[in-house]
């Protein structure tokens, strides 16, 4: 079926219930103008008109690692995208014991550190944050499996395709197709038909002035889907990821983190 009746039946007819799932899935390094209303890109767009859509939303620089550091524990690091294990905090220590997970598409073994094949650990924010995690980093971010019915019955779960299906590797068509056989299987989550979830959609990145940095220039827009029974319409309101992670910490009722404090939700 359609995006429209997928979700809106996914959604019970109930209306939504308060917010206590939170949903993050991030693609790699595509402007706004080159998924929304593309023609690569039909199941992105029919979820943008579908459901939220903020139109001005940017990324906070031009490397993976500052853009999945930043958004998760509101400050950046790690601008040639090494891998550092950092001690500050971050929405997963902020939510621990399983609370918080992450599920990543070809990763080898859980909080893999290292890259391996379609795998990149830049793309995993919860394994640089290990040393403030301790074992519970093992235990909850685990292998995405495609095809399968995924378990959000944590507060917050981060969700990153492989190289090749998050647009890295492969073509934005690719991606596509990914997201749709993908979020129907979200969308028939106990979570999402009872109206207690939100599945944020967004990219790391634009396309443009990858050499830039970690400053983030006026046109670092990317997409920005918000998904959710009671999600529609466009919002021309300013944010960057420090949004997305005050948002997500303001639901929960957590302190917000670095950049976070200051961003508009």
């Amino acid at each position: 079926g359609s995006v429209g009746s997928t979700g809106r039946s996914a959604g019970g007819g109930s209306g939504a219930g308060k917010i206590q799932h939170v949903v993050w899935i991030w693609f790699e390094n595509e402007d706004q103008s080159n998924i929304i209303g593309n023609n690569c890109c039909t199941y992105f767009t029919q979820l943008a008109k579908t459901y939220g859509n903020a139109t001005n939303y940017h990324a906070l620089g031009h490397y993976s690692a500052d853009n999945y550091t930043g958004a998760t524990g509101g400050t950046p690091c790690c601008y040639n995208d090494s891998y550092q294990q950092l001690s500050n905090q971050s929405i997963f220590s902020q939510l621990p014991n399983g609370q918080s997970r992450s599920l990543e598409e070809s990763m080898p073994s859980p909080c893999d550190t290292s890259n391996s094949g379609e795998y990149a650990v830049r793309h995993n924010p919860e394994a640089y944050y290990v040393r403030t995690l301790g074992p519970d980093c093992a235990k909850y971010d685990t292998p995405y499996t495609t095809g399968s019915t995924p378990d959000l019955s944590a507060k917050f779960t981060f969700v990153a395709p492989n190289l090749c299906n998050d647009a890295h590797d492969c073509s934005t068509a690719t991606a596509d197709r990914w997201l749709a056989s993908e979020m129907p299987l979200f969308m028939n989550t106990p979570q999402y038909k009872s109206g207690t979830a939100v599945i944020f959609v967004t990219f790391d990145e634009g396309s443009a002035n990858m050499s830039q940095g970690p400053t983030s220039p006026p046109n670092n827009r990317i997409p920005m889907i918000v998904v959710s029974p009671v999600s529609s319409g466009q919002d021309g309101t300013q944010w960057t990821h420090y949004s997305l992670l005050a948002t997500t910490e303001q639901i929960f009722g957590l302190p917000k983190l670095g950049g976070a404090a200051s961003a508009t939700t």
